[in-house]
This record gives structure tokens, sequence and C-alpha cells, in this order.
């Protein structure tokens, strides 16, 4: 698993409050008095979503139902996949099929995250939904559309349970990765303008300064300048800027 990487509260022992935590932190206070929220957290690669969400949840106290599904291989079908939450959810709650919706309603919130989405940094031996989407581009859109369809389906069960997800739509160019939710201007805000017809829409980024003090937080020796040097090559994603130090 990649150092700098968040998957559990545990690993966040370093945190700088940002104006984006502070607007996630907003959105999550409301998930101790409502239900039926959905909460859709975007932000390039390498910016620390999972961070931001596991110091939010802490913070505040918020009971989290942290859903883990590892997928066998990238031949499952969209349906087989929906299924394997139900099963996961079912398995590891010790309840019946019929229960999953009304145990997981007892949470503040139920977070889709890296142990949906990057499994495989857990287990080698399987794949992550992320991957599974990365290889199925058409398949992945056939998913959404299941995903709408079971909301619908039992959409009064999910009207009591509180969903917390992030995603990133990842395209490689010149070797960088970029994300096409955040990363490509007017293209983006109109992706996200769609989002928020669906979700409530938080994004996870850092202004130059905020993303030196959190470099700062893991080198403390490390100048301003060096760290902007690093900037112009990666961008404003920590993570990136963290690894690249790590090497050095």
């Amino acid at each position: 698993m990649e150092k700098y990487k968040v998957t559990c509260i545990e690993d966040n022992k370093n945190f700088v409050t940002t104006n984006s935590f502070l607007k996630l932190k907003k959105s999550f206070k409301e998930l101790k008095t409502q239900k039926g929220k959905i909460i859709h957290v975007i932000g390039s690669p390498g910016t620390g979503k999972s961070s931001n969400i596991y110091h939010a949840q802490q913070v505040l106290g918020l009971n989290m139902y942290n859903i883990r599904i590892e997928l066998k291989n990238d031949k499952v079908s969209p349906k087989e996949i929906y299924n394997g939450f139900i099963d996961a959810i079912r398995k590891d709650l010790g309840i019946s099929k019929e229960k999953v919706y009304e145990e997981i309603s007892k949470y503040d919130l139920v977070l889709f995250a890296d142990n949906v989405l990057d499994s495989e940094s857990l287990n080698k031996g399987k794949i992550g939904l992320g991957q599974w989407m990365h290889n199925n581009r058409l398949k992945s859109i056939l998913f959404y559309f299941i995903l709408f369809y079971e909301y619908l389906k039992h959409i009064r069960d999910f009207k009591k349970v509180n969903i917390v997800f992030h995603t990133t739509w990842t395209f490689i160019i010149n070797g960088k990765k970029y994300d096409l939710l955040t990363d490509f201007s007017l293209l983006s805000l109109l992706f996200q303008s769609v989002l928020k017809l669906f979700f409530e829409v938080v994004e996870i980024s850092y202004t130059e300064a905020e993303t030196i003090e959190i470099i700062n937080s893991h080198f403390k020796d490390i100048s301003h300048s060096k760290i902007k040097d690093y900037i112009n090559i990666y961008g404003n994603k920590p993570r990136l800027i963290l690894k690249a130090l790590e090497k050095t």
C-alpha cells in the first residue's frame, strides 16, 4: 500500500485543515440529524479525498460503516458487482439479505471509498472497482445505470441511509494523471453541474499555500521554494509531491 495513501482513520496522522476540508465538514455536520443524503467527494488523484473524509468523520464523531468489496477479476458483470455490495454487507454484519438496508440505516453514513475503489492496494490478488471501471469503459456506463435502477427500486430504503463516496475519472496524458471531473476547466464544470442534479458535490482542491503547509507537515525542513518547484511539476497534489520527495 502507498505510504501516503489514507485508507482508514489510523493512517491520518498528519492532517492540515484547508478550505476544502471546512466545506466537507460543513456537509458532514448534517449527517447526524438527516437521512437520505448522498455526498459525492471529487478531486484530482493525489489530493487526499479519503484523508479529508476520514478526518471529518473523526472530528464530528460520526458513526460510519466502511464498505469493503474485492473483485476476483475484471470479467465480472455490472450486476454481479452490485450484488457483491449487498453480499459483502450481509456477510460482514451477519444478517440476511432482506435486512441489509435496515441495518446500514443505523449508521450516520455509509462510505464507498478506497476499500471499494482501490482494494487492489490492500490485496494484490484482487482488483478494485476503480480498476474494473478503467478496464471496462463501456461496461462502467452500464454499471451506473444499474445503480440508478436499484436506487429507484429501493428508494424508500435509500431515503433512510446517508451515503458518501468519492470517484475520479482518470485519464493519462503524457504520463500524467488527470481527472475529468476537476482538471479540464469548462468541461469539468459541465460534468460537475450534471452531478449536482443528483448529489451534493464537494471538491477537494488546494491553494499553493495550503499545499506547501501540507508538505511541510511531513517534511519540516524543506524550503518553500523547493516545494514550489514540485508544484510546478505535479500541481497542488500533495500525495504525488510527497511520493516524489520520498525518492530524493
